[in-house]
């Protein structure tokens, strides 16, 4: 008995041996659609790049127990065979059988002897292999089935799918600090064309290497490139690992999972300057730059409150006067951010020039290992934002009540001691 994607479905069926060759699997040894296969039953495509990569892994490192161990489920354990000796879930396993018995046979061999010595645990007599020449262990269906719906259904994972945000968390994992750090950003490139260019190539084929192969195989072309799911997926990893904490989850879910029309602007901006970024907090994480530069978690936190105060239906300047009555939700840094976002929202070349502007001034500063020749004239957060939205207001000629803040008496009041705000406009 097995269940597949739907728990509430169990179907029944018996172990049995049989011999490989026997079997009608989807496609050919050379991963060519084999003309006695009912196609409707396969909806992969085999003859992709990545699959010939996928069954090849599978032979050369053939696990044995991967194959003989009863999961209960239908996308994993022995195989699923028709009456007529169709494969109905396990096209891929057969393949790498079938590889393995040609290339590997040692990896063969040592599924052989596993499946010999395992017989009595399937019910099967311990002569049950005699006379065989290739013998495997299959689950033939015993259920009556629409056999389409069944082959589709066996496709389909058991295992509860991740959300975007987990999903991106556990990808995040599989990004080394050195490699944000590393990312080639050519002029004016988005996230994508820089992903997808020559120059970051080992950095999305080392993503994909760490993914389950069965994963990979859906997120490349036949050539190996990234595809738009591909490219989703690692911007979702990025997102993560730029932008850590809470508040950095909670911007993954925004970006990711439920993207409300009024913050993407923002998104937008956030993903035109994500190379610039990435190599920005990169440099800063392996020690390259000041640790005090890095910014994600800032700008995590600007956002995310920016996002809740819309679902709230509520203005920043309300957000700062009520601020002074309640604990502060942000440092006064990240309240001036947050003011600046505001003034500017809906206006996406000013908000991804700001962006890029703080990443190059982080690649710019000086290395804190290299001395200090630097130490009367630091570098701080702080001097380089002031800097960028003194000169915004000059360069796109914003007027001057865009930067104006909330009356005195509120929380702005108490923030401008320490950050150069004074009564209704930002001291620069």
């Amino acid at each position: 008995r097995a269940t597949g994607a739907d728990p509430n479905k169990v179907y029944e069926f018996e172990y049995t041996v049989a011999e490989l060759d026997d079997l009608i699997p989807s496609h050919t040894d050379a991963l060519a659609a084999n003309p006695q296969y009912t196609k409707e039953l396969q909806p992969r495509m085999r003859d992709r790049a990545a699959n010939r990569v996928q069954v090849d892994d599978m032979a050369k490192t053939l696990n044995p127990d991967a194959l003989l161990t009863e999961t209960g489920t239908l996308d994993r354990g022995p195989m699923i065979i028709g009456p007529d000796m169709m494969v109905e879930s396990g096209n891929g396993r057969v393949l790498a059988l079938r590889k393995a018995r040609a290339d590997y046979p040692d990896n063969y061999g040592g599924y052989t002897d596993s499946l010999m010595g395992r017989l009595p645990e399937f019910g099967l007599s311990d002569n049950a292999l005699e006379g065989m020449t290739n013998p495997i262990l299959v689950r033939k269906r015993v259920t009556d089935v629409d056999r389409v719906e069944f082959a589709a259904e066996a496709n389909e994972s058991s295992v509860i799918a991740m959300s975007p945000l987990e999903q991106a968390l556990q990808d995040a994992q599989r990004l080394p600090d050195d490699v944000l750090a590393n990312i080639t950003i050519g002029a004016d490139q988005t996230i994508d064309q820089a992903l997808r260019s020559a120059a970051n190539r080992g950095i999305a084929q080392s993503f994909m290497e760490k993914i389950p192969e069965n994963e990979a195989a859906g997120l490349v072309t036949g050539d190996y490139e990234l595809n738009p799911q591909g490219l989703i997926r690692i911007k979702a990893a990025l997102t993560a690992k730029i932008f850590p904490g809470e508040a950095g989850q909670r911007l993954t879910r925004i970006f990711f999972e439920n993207i409300d029309n009024e913050i993407l602007t923002m998104q937008n901006a956030i993903f035109d300057t994500m190379p610039a970024l990435a190599r920005a907090e990169g440099l800063v994480r392996v020690g390259q730059r000041s640790e005090e530069l890095a910014i994600g978690d800032n700008l995590a936190r600007v956002i995310d409150q920016f996002a809740a105060l819309k679902e709230a239906n509520m203005t920043v300047q309300d957000f700062l006067q009520q601020g002074a009555m309640f604990e502060r939700a942000l440092n006064p840094l990240e309240e001036k951010i947050l003011l600046h976002f505001s003034r500017i929202q809906g206006k996406r070349t000013i908000l991804r020039d700001f962006l890029r502007k703080y990443s190059k001034a982080v690649e710019d500063s000086p290395d804190p290992k290299q001395g200090m020749m630097f130490a009367d004239d630091p570098v701080t957060k702080e001097n380089i934002i002031d800097t960028i939205i003194a000169g915004q207001r000059q360069e796109f000629d914003l007027p001057d009540t865009m930067f104006d803040f909330v009356p005195p008496t509120t929380v702005a009041q108490v923030a401008g001691e320490s950050t150069g705000f004074i009564t209704n406009e930002v001291k620069i």
